[in-house]
């Protein structure tokens, strides 16, 4: 290899574990391969390129993301906890302010802020339901060990979306 452009890559330790460790202890060269980004939902945000490639080193940790993760699940419960409560007693606000506005003891202007307080807090409950959701997903499927390469190639190309999701953008190390 010529020159040498250096990829610290840290990932979760999953089914090609054990092919990356044996790369790496038998210094193998590997003509290209590809990483890809993904975001929340799956969709490649980044791709890149190595050419000529051999792996350096290949260390294995056990992971601190699950705990990241378990804790912002907790306190994602709690403050569902509290808003729930909040919702409960917003209701209760609410019918009292429509039985007071039939007799006419409650102004319209504090019944309509009763239901907008009533509906904000349900809005606030369904989008801490949907983090939720979006925390247990990525529980399920965090491993318990990274797993760090740092990958030695003689070129790096590196495919990013431009703005309005169309083309690539290419970023080349020396040859």
């Amino acid at each position: 290899m010529p020159a040498t452009a250096e990829v610290l890559l840290v990932k979760q330790a999953g089914a090609y574990t054990d092919d990356l460790v044996g790369l790496s202890a038998n210094g193998t060269h590997v003509p290209s391969g590809t990483i890809e980004v993904l975001d929340s939902l799956g969709a490649a945000t980044l791709r890149v390129r190595l050419i000529d490639i051999v792996i350096a080193s290949d260390h294995l940790a056990l992971s601190s993301a699950r705990d990241a993760l378990e804790q912002q699940r907790l306190s994602q419960l709690d403050a569902l906890t509290a808003l729930t409560t909040n919702y409960q007693q917003a209701q209760r606000d609410l019918e009292t302010a429509e039985e007071l506005g039939k007799s006419r003891v409650m102004t319209r202007l504090d019944l309509a802020r009763a239901r907008e307080r009533a509906s904000e807090l349900q809005q606030r409950i369904s989008l801490a339901r949907q983090r939720q959701g979006l925390l247990e997903r990525q529980l399920a499927v965090q491993g318990g060990v990274d797993e760090s390469l740092l990958i030695r190639c003689s070129r790096v190309e590196i495919e990013t979306p431009q703005a309005g999701g169309q083309g690539t953008e290419q970023v080349r190390a020396p040859t």
